[in-house]
């Protein structure tokens, strides 16, 4: 069984135990030690998930997601055998964490396909790479974890193939990180919360900026991202609030939702010409950008993409753009007028919201639009235009041919009810951990009054000379309070 992301045949399967507090063991501990037992609980019980990991690319994922059954040397003896130059090159890149014998690249003659020349590999995750074991946990080639938690500046060791997932995340020591050019995979996370983080290069042989890579290093200032990256994850540079200058490589595809959300510090992008999407909340928050180049390729503004960019003066948006989200130029104060091309068919809800300097919209078409099935007739005055829009589209979106552009409005509609779902999950999922912190916080009141409800009787019997009364009373308190914990626990387990 191999990784079918790269081709390694090292994939292990990894244990993950979370430890979580054990009510049983704190109630035995305070019946045994009396109050101060009730800390026996931390002990805990474990709860465990079963993950595959691939220690040469970093892929992580279930079993049936992980491993796929197919043979490295099928494939190449095929292309060998019929000399095929493109098929080889496309394998060399498939199964990357190959190394490959360079002087056997272009394949010509038949001596170079017999079975004594046949090209040869060995899997990179098995040298060794010296490294200071007391800072660097690696596992072959892929460095999990650095350890360094009083250095400034960290140099990764030569040899490094995959920076594993949170390698280096909340590390707030670290100013510079060296990365050597052996590396072809940094993994999400990687530098999350590292928020003294000024200094560090992406090697040239990177070809993606995972999710929340950069996330919160809100002193990073600058960043060269490399020429053969195609796309930028969610939210890789959120919050990074110093970033002043990045350039985006010609080559990137997609830039992730909230790829640079709360840069604060950004004055100016250039977004390049193959992106054909501004995602959602991708530049929220950047409330010093003074200018932003959107590419003709794009064809929709995600929800909230612009929101919060407060020193935005002017914006082009381009003519292919068919699809202008909810809230995507929401408080951006300094926009004065804004144009929307002909080939604009859907405005969200809100999407001018809170613009306390525009003073116009001019529709290239102000004909065929409608709110609520009700057409607008007064679109072609852009002062009109701009108010109409304030007053009315609040909480409804406006359309344009509603019936002529029905194929292109269904794709939309889709987009507009996925997103929908998304923060209706969002809102929920606060909702979640909001009422999770109020469970906490009440079993934590609950045990700690109880706790010193058992001491003041105890004190009190041996005040007294009742040290046994005292005693059971104290016991008695205990164990009612791990009772309402679990009485709560178990009407909501039923209630379920």
């Amino acid at each position: 069984m191999r990784c079918k992301h790269c081709g390694s045949t090292n994939v292990q399967k990894t244990t993950l135990h979370q430890a979580d507090y054990s009510y049983g063991k704190g109630l035995i501990g305070t019946l045994v030690f009396g109050p101060g037992g009730a800390v026996a609980g931390v002990g805990g019980k474990d709860k465990s998930t079963t993950e595959y990991h691939c220690m040469a690319c970093g892929e992580i994922g279930d079993r049936q997601s992980m491993l796929m059954d197919w043979d490295i040397e099928d494939d190449i003896n095929t292309a060998l055998k019929y000399d095929d130059t493109e098929k080889l090159k496309e394998l060399k890149w498939k199964y990357r964490n190959i190394e490959w014998n360079e002087t056997q690249t272009n394949l010509s003659t038949q001596q170079e396909t017999t079975a004594s020349n046949k090209r040869k590999y060995k899997p990179t995750y098995n040298q060794q790479i010296p490294h200071d074991s007391n800072k660097f946990d690696l596992y072959g080639s892929t460095l999990m974890r650095y350890r360094g938690y009083s250095d400034e500046t960290v140099d990764v060791p030569n040899g490094v193939f995959t920076i594993y997932s949170s390698a280096f995340s909340y590390n707030s020591s670290i100013k510079k990180i060296i990365i050597p050019e052996s590396v072809r995979f940094i993994n999400y996370c990687a530098f999350v919360g590292c928020k003294n983080l000024t200094s560090i290069n992406i090697p040239e042989n990177v070809t993606s900026i995972d999710f929340e890579l950069f996330k919160d290093c809100s002193n990073l200032t600058s960043i060269t991202i490399p020429n053969k990256v195609t796309s930028i994850g969610e939210s890789a540079f959120s919050g990074c609030s110093s970033l002043t200058n990045i350039t985006i490589p010609n080559k990137v595809t997609s830039i992730g939702e909230s790829a640079f959300s709360g840069c604060s510090s950004l004055t100016n992008i250039t977004i390049p010409n193959n992106v054909t999407s501004i995602d959602e909340s991708a530049f929220s928050g950047c409330s010093n950008l003074t200018s932003i180049t959107i590419p003709n390729k794009v064809t929709s503004i995600g929800e909230s993409a612009f929101s919060g960019c407060s020193n935005l003066t002017n914006i082009t948006i381009p003519n292919k753009v068919t699809y202008i989200g909810e809230g995507a130029f929401s408080d951006c104060n300094n926009i004065i007028s804004i144009t929307i091309p002909s080939s604009v068919i859907y405005i969200g809800p809100k999407a001018f919201e809170k613009c306390k300097s525009l003073q116009s919209i001019k529709f290239e078409d102000p004909i065929g639009w409608s709110i609520k099935d009700m057409d607008i007739s007064d679109l072609d005055n852009a002062e009109n235009a701009f108010t109409y829009i304030i007053n009315n589209c609040i909480n409804s979106p406006i359309i344009k041919n509603k019936n002529e552009n029905h194929k292109q409005l269904q794709t939309i509609n889709k987009r507009v009810e996925a997103y929908e779902v998304k923060k209706e999950a969002r809102a929920k999922k606060m909702e979640e951990i909001r009422k999770k912190k109020q469970k906490k916080h009440r079993e934590i009141f609950i045990m700690s009054l109880f706790a010193i409800l058992s001491i003041i009787i105890f004190v009190v019997g041996i005040w007294f000379d009742l040290a046994l009364l005292g005693t059971a009373l104290s016991i008695l308190i205990a164990i009612s309070g791990g009772g309402i914990i679990y009485r709560d626990k178990k009407d909501k387990t039923d209630k379920k």
